[in-house]
């Protein structure tokens, strides 16, 4: 009964002052049953230490209590008003506050650890350094409250409505803010490290130099929010909305932004190496300077946004949108960008040193100098690009398609140019020295001064290409189309010629030498003196083809259909004709001494006069139909 005596001589004090706003019997009854239910007691200085310890003060008036110091752990207070109450120092650990109103009430250093405050009213209270660490605040309003310093570590706040209070520098680790009001809310330096946020609105929160670093964010609300060098390492904000946020320098370290809207977002400067960013959304985005490094950004839109000086190497940009982007100095060293959309994309110095563009739409993209030495632009859309004097030397474009691009001046040498568009394209002064441009479409292209020295054109369409002055020596024309192109001063030392279509209309088969021929199908052709020596026909048709006198030596005709094939005095001396088939062919005086006949078959040819010295006849079919295992 000690502390009912004291709490009655506090009490006692307040019967001399001229104002007695509470009931001076329902202080008899805290003091003889340590219940005052409903009691009132507004405006009673209770200060000095009173304590009410596991009391039962339900719906009890307070409002405008002095409570300084006192000790109401473990008391039960549902549904009390503490309105503008005087509770600094006070001891409120394990008290009941559901549905009490502690709006206005001054609170500082107060203890309110574990304490129940659900759907309690605490709208502009201060609790500055209070200590609410594992208290349960869900539902309750803490609107404008001044939370400074607060210890609310653990403390469960879901769906609390928070907008407008002051969490600066505050210890919220761990704490269950799911679907909490922050709108507004400040929270500069505070401690949210581990928070639960899930759905959580923080629209125009300022939550600059916070800590969210393995916080919860999913789906959370952080428009217009101010997260200015704030730390976000291993945040998981899929979903969330971030519009127009500012982060700029925060450290977003292995965040998961799936899906995020971070549209409008700053995030300049920012931290975001090996980021979870796939299908985000990032239009009109601020990147400039953003440490982005083996980030994940398949399927991400960056259209519009800006990504000047950014770090990209190893970064995943599988599938991303990235249409109209400034990527002007931006390091992409390594970087996956199959299948991107760069149209009209500004790489300008950009650095994409290793960088995989296979199947990338660069279309009309802005790439005048940039290196792309050893690139894999394979399949990529290019057309209209603007790649002169760039560095494409030892680039993978196959089957890219490079019409109406400007290359002019560009190196290629090495490049794997083979099936590629480059209808229209100026490759004026390039350089395509042994580049591979077989079956390249090169229609009405501009290779005025361009090196091709032993460039591959195998079956490439050089159809009124200009070639004015272009340097061709060594270079491989087999099956090449040059109808109408312009070729006055061109260099054609050493050049192959095999069944080369020329400016002239006439088919030049002169040089064929060591040609790859494979699968070719050239029946019914008439090849009668053609130099095939060494050519590669593994399979080829030559179905009553003309090969009288024709130069085969070397030549490798494994599988090769030669049937009623004309190849009198034509000379096979080690040739391979395993498995050919030769039916009804006319071998009269040819050369077939050291040739390969393996399995080949000689059914009804004519050999009259044929040199056979040292060939290889195994399960060989003879023009008698008997079949000769002489040579196995």
């Amino acid at each position: 009964m000690r502390p009912i005596l004291a709490a009655i001589t506090l009490a006692a004090t307040l019967l001399s002052t001229s104002v007695l706003a509470f009931e001076p019997n329902h202080l008899k009854r805290l003091r003889e049953t340590r219940h005052c239910s409903e009691c009132d007691l507004s405006g009673a200085n209770l200060n000095g230490g009173a304590d009410l310890t596991n009391a039962d003060l339900t719906k009890i008036d307070l409002t405008k209590a002095d409570l300084s110091e006192a000790n109401l752990s473990g008391a039960n207070l549902t549904a009390a008003d503490l309105k503008e109450a005087e509770l600094p120092n006070a001891d409120l650990s394990n008290v009941d506050l559901t549905d009490a109103n502690l709006s206005g009430a001054n609170l500082p250093n107060a203890d309110l650890s574990g304490a129940n405050l659900i759907d309690a009213n605490l709208n502009g209270a201060n609790l500055f350094i209070a200590t609410l660490s594992g208290a349960t605040l869900s539902g309750a309003t803490l609107t404008d409250a001044n939370l400074t310093n607060a210890n609310l570590s653990g403390a469960d706040l879901t769906k609390a409505k928070l907008s407008n209070a002051n969490f600066t520098s505050a210890n919220l680790i761990k704490a269950d803010l799911t679907k909490a009001d922050l709108l507004k809310a400040n929270l500069v330096y505070a401690d949210l490290s581990g928070a639960d946020l899930t759905k959580a609105d923080l629209s125009k929160a300022n939550l600059s130099k916070a800590d969210l670093s393995g916080a919860d964010l999913t789906k959370s609300n952080l428009t217009n929010a101010d997260v200015i060098d704030a730390t976000l390492t291993a945040a998981n904000l899929s979903g969330a909305d971030l519009t127009k946020a500012d982060l700029t320098k925060a450290d977003l370290t292995k965040a998961d932004l799936t899906k995020a809207n971070l549209t409008e977002a700053n995030l300049s400067s920012a931290d975001l190496t090996k980021a979870e960013l796939p299908g985000t959304n990032l239009t009109e985005a601020n990147l400039s300077k953003a440490d982005l490094t083996k980030a994940n950004l398949s399927s991400a839109n960056l259209s519009g946004a800006n990504l000047i000086d950014v770090n990209l190497s190893g970064a995943n940009l599988n599938d991303a949108y990235l249409s109209k982007v400034n990527l002007s100095g931006a390091n992409l060293t390594n970087a996956d960008l199959t299948n991107a959309n760069l149209v009209y994309a500004n790489l300008i110095n950009a650095n994409l040193t290793k960088a995989n563009l296979s199947g990338a739409n660069l279309t009309e993209a802005d790439l005048p100098g940039a290196d792309l030495a050893h690139i894999n632009l394979s399949g990529a859309k290019l057309n209209g690009a603007k790649l002169s004097n760039a560095n494409l030397s030892d680039a993978d474009l196959a089957n890219a398609d490079l019409s109406s691009a400007n290359l002019s001046g560009s190196n290629l040498p090495n490049a794997n140019l083979s099936g590629v568009n480059l209808a229209y394209a100026d490759l004026s002064n390039a350089n395509l020295a042994n580049a591979d441009l077989s079956e390249a479409s090169l229609t009405k292209v501009n290779l005025s001064n361009v090196n091709l020295s032993n460039a591959d054109l195998t079956k490439a369409n050089l159809s009124k290409a200009n070639l004015f002055r272009a340097d061709l020596n060594g270079a491989n024309l087999t099956k090449a189309n040059l109808s109408d192109a312009k070729m006055e001063f061109a260099f054609m030392q050493s050049v192959i010629l095999c069944f080369t279509s020329m400016p002239d209309g006439s088919v030049d088969y002169s040089v064929c030498t060591n040609a790859n021929l494979a699968e070719v199908d050239l029946s019914y052709e008439d090849l009668s003196g053609a130099n095939l020596s060494g050519a590669n026909l593994a399979e080829a048709d030559l179905t009553e083809t003309d090969l009288s006198n024709t130069d085969l030596s070397g030549a490798n005709l494994a599988k090769v259909d030669l049937t009623e094939a004309d190849l009198a005095n034509a000379n096979l001396a080690g040739a391979d004709l395993t498995e050919a088939d030769l039916t009804e062919a006319n071998l009269t005086e040819a050369d077939l001494n050291g040739a390969n006949l393996t399995k080949a078959n000689l059914s009804n040819a004519k050999m009259e006069f044929a040199l056979m010295e040292s060939v290889i006849l195994c399960n060989t079919i003879m023009p008698d139909g008997s079949v000769d295992d002489s040579g196995c």
